[in-house]
């Protein structure tokens, strides 16, 4: 008697989904292809959970967990991989570095590089506008991470925001 093994096929759909097709398809594939435990009763195994609801799941966290998430297992570090996640990030911080963003997907980055990119810039910049260093007498009194490189079009919205303080 000859074992046959069996390969289910997934088709994610753009109403149930929140990221519609953008888990990857080695991810899709990679985590199918240990659906076989799936059949034993009371036994609930990550490897069961369809990606999208992975995908679903780990949308909903910020940053520092997602990369705490990644070091868990290698299924969830696939799927923390995908550009599926990093999309809501740099969305998060497009209202800070939104050329930026732009500009990188026009050269052809990923949304993790995009975000790697400009996620420090995003948080200083942001800094900047919030007023955190508005009292600051001088340079020198400066915390270490206050500054980054930043172009004109970034410093001129910084000066109106700091203009516009009472």
């Amino acid at each position: 008697m000859t074992k046959t093994k069996t390969t289910k096929t997934i088709h994610i759909s753009s109403s149930n989904a929140i990221y519609p097709q953008e888990c990857e398809a080695h991810v899709l594939a990679s985590t199918f292809s240990k659906m076989n435990r799936m059949n034993e009763p009371n036994n609930i195994y990550l490897d069961n959970i369809p990606p999208e609801i992975l995908c679903q799941i780990l949308g909903q966290l910020d940053l520092q967990d997602i990369c705490a998430v990644s070091k868990t297992c290698k299924l969830l570090n696939e799927i923390v991989e995908t550009d599926t996640l990093w999309k809501k990030h740099c969305l998060a911080i497009a209202n800070v570095c939104q050329l930026e963003i732009v500009q990188d997907g026009r050269d052809g980055y990923t949304w993790k590089e995009t975000f790697k990119r400009n996620y420090q810039k995003s948080k200083v910049k942001q800094e900047w506008l919030d007023g955190k260093y508005s009292n600051i007498p001088s340079f020198s009194d400066l915390p270490n991470k206050s500054m980054w490189t930043m172009n004109k079009e970034d410093w001129g919205e910084i000066l109106e925001a700091e203009l516009r303080r009472p």
